[in-house]
């Protein structure tokens, strides 16, 4: 009986905090949540400055954009890079802001594995921005044999060998 307490409360510590993300849009409740981040940030991603712009509307889209020095519309300066769609985000209501936000992320002609920009928003401010830059995938088995045979199972996990990041504020 103390197990299931411990669930309950923990189901109950979670509960409102990912955001469930349809169509790329967060939900009603965390709109006005998500508004207070609208705005210019300037900053630098992999050293290069460049502006932040974030825009969630009234029904809950989120349109994000970079602009560098030279007036660039791309989050990288050898490729065409841009962040897209929201995927997922985490927010607090109970300290009533958001905690994290994973986006859709496109590069072309970018040599860039990641395919996902992740947006984290700490408590003292800003905006931190990373995207997976190199990644490998190792896959093992872990077979089982006894008396009427075998069977493998395959265990595929993905390892991040290095980021590109950013700071806005």
């Amino acid at each position: 009986m103390k197990k299931i307490l411990i669930a309950i409360a923990a189901i109950a510590l979670f509960a409102g905090c990912e955001g469930s993300v349809k169509d790329g849009k967060i939900p009603a409740k965390y709109i006005s949540v998500a508004q207070k981040y609208n705005g210019t940030y300037s900053g630098q991603f992999e050293g290069q400055s460049m502006d932040l712009n974030l825009n969630v509307d009234s029904l809950g889209y989120v349109l994000v954009t970079f602009k560098n020095a030279l007036g660039a519309n791309s989050l990288l300066s050898d490729c065409q890079a841009q962040v897209g769609k929201l995927k997922s985000f985490s927010a607090s209501e109970k300290e009533n802001r958001v905690k994290s936000a994973t986006f859709k992320f496109t590069a072309k002609g970018c040599d860039i594995d990641g395919r996902e920009a992740y947006f984290t928003f700490p408590k003292s401010g800003g905006i931190e921005v990373a995207i997976v830059e190199r990644e490998h995938t190792v896959t093992t088995q872990t077979c089982h044999h006894d008396q009427y045979g075998g069977y493998c199972i395959p265990d595929t996990q993905v390892y991040v060998d290095s980021w590109l990041e950013g700071f806005f504020n």
